[in-house]
């Protein structure tokens, strides 16, 4: 990739997709300042070409001004009870991303959503991501709706997956046969860097995922086999009795919320997306093919 002048501002940038992304930029020569909660989390890359700032959802971003473009990861989920979430922070964190953006006249931006992001959206994840899309849809600036995203440096939810995955020979699983297609975070940076590089401007949401279909039971099964070299026995769950369970207990306890968080995002996965979506070209998916390849 050729070098380039440009200053990328990411926020989040020390979750899972962000420390990724860093490396990716740092490896192509592109000048990254990180925006995130735990600045020590990013200590680990010293590197001249970034520079990391604190930074809470709702704040305004600070030494901005010459920043070209602003990628917004920062999600923040609410682990209490369901009847004590009163109020959306990344919505109100869009909100001022975008007073931002305008003040400083950021000219490229992007926002991070997700599969599940949608009106038929189980989850409170979900909607959330849902609400701001349509804050930045307001404004034109683009949006890619991931599915599950694995690879890379682990962290977060992939990392206890692969944790999960190496200790143990029986796997339970909840909706085994949900459609995740998950692709690679090497193919979502360059996908993410490339479009940025290029600044064009879409007028539809990107859908990043394969048209192949990749279920829950087969991905953890091929990362199994070809992390660990092992090979795992699934065991379905009662997916919709217990999403039921948990989505009373919910309520009331915050362990149980964020249980049912996790069901409701798979329960929500499988969604037939027909308008004001582009589909992305599986060329841009070398990584994530390359990896399911024996999968017809």
């Amino acid at each position: 990739m050729v070098k380039s002048k440009k200053v990328i501002a990411i926020t989040g940038a020390s979750g899972y997709v962000g420390r990724n992304l860093i490396k990716f930029c740092i490896q192509n020569n592109v000048h990254v300042k990180a925006y995130c909660r735990d600045i020590n989390k990013l200590k680990h890359f010293n590197s001249n070409l970034l520079t990391v700032y604190k930074y809470k959802l709702g704040e305004s971003l600070n030494h901005v001004s010459n920043v070209n473009t602003l990628i917004h990861l920062a999600h923040q989920r609410f682990t209490g009870a369901r009847n004590r979430n009163k109020e959306d922070i990344n919505k109100v964190g869009a909100i001022k991303i975008l007073e931002d953006v305008k003040k400083y006249k950021i000219k490229n931006v992007l926002y991070l959503s997700s599969i599940i992001a949608h009106d038929k959206t189980l989850s409170e994840y979900g909607k959330s991501k849902f609400n701001c899309e349509n804050l930045f849809r307001k404004f034109n600036h683009n949006i890619i709706k991931v599915s599950m995203v694995f690879g890379g440096e682990p962290y977060g939810f992939y990392h206890k997956l692969l944790n999960d995955i190496s200790n143990i020979k029986f796997m339970p699983i909840i909706f085994p046969n949900m459609p995740i297609d998950p692709v690679h975070i090497e193919d979502l940076c360059k996908f993410i860097i490339k479009n940025i590089f290029a600044e064009l401007r879409y007028e539809s949401i990107i859908l990043f995922k394969s048209k192949r279909k990749i279920t829950t039971k087969i991905f953890f099964i091929l990362l199994a086999k070809k992390l660990f070299k092992k090979d795992i026995i699934c065991l379905n769950l009662p997916s919709k009795l217990i999403l039921q369970f948990f989505f009373v207990l919910s309520f009331f306890n915050g362990f149980f919320n964020k249980i049912f968080e996790r069901v409701a995002g798979l329960a929500s996965h499988e969604i037939n997306y027909k308008k004001n979506i582009i589909r992305i070209n599986e060329k841009d998916l070398k990584i994530t093919n390359a990896f399911f390849y024996n999968i017809k």
